[in-house]
């Protein structure tokens, strides 16, 4: 592997801020992707790894996301519907966010205030977050 090589499938520069490029990504939230990805037997793409206070998207934001921390990770692949049942089997990924619309599911690995508990939310067609019943079909 070369120094940039973080996993067997992850480089680090698929995870850099794209605003200003700088690394950020913590090794865990890499690690259980590289699992999610054995898990599914293919690709995952990043669409967005860990962003600087500064990104627009986080700059827009009350209080920066979990992104600006570096357990954070915008996925797309497979269709995400398996992604979406796969990630069933990986409970560190805390926080999941679906995206139907724009073609990719948010994982974050945040803690959270009830063991074992999850934050599950979708995004609508114009990208804000909604509230979700986490059953596939009832998506907005």
């Amino acid at each position: 592997m070369t120094t940039d090589q973080l996993t067997r499938d992850f480089n680090a520069s698929e995870f850099v801020c794209k605003h200003c490029g700088k690394h950020g990504i913590k090794f865990a939230l890499v690690e259980a992707l590289q699992g999610l990805r054995d898990a599914l037997g293919g690709p995952v793409q990043i669409t967005s790894g860990y962003r600087c206070e500064k990104h627009p998207v986080e700059a827009k934001k009350q209080k920066p996301g979990q992104h600006t921390l570096g357990i954070a990770a915008d996925i797309a692949g497979h269709p995400l519907k398996k992604i979406w049942h796969t990630l069933a089997d990986f409970p560190e990924f805390v926080g999941i966010g679906v995206a139907p619309h724009q073609g990719f599911i948010h994982v974050d690995m945040r803690q959270c205030v009830k063991p074992g508990g999850r934050v599950i939310w979708a995004y609508d067609r114009d990208g804000n977050q909604v509230k979700w019943s986490g059953k596939w079909e009832e998506l907005p």
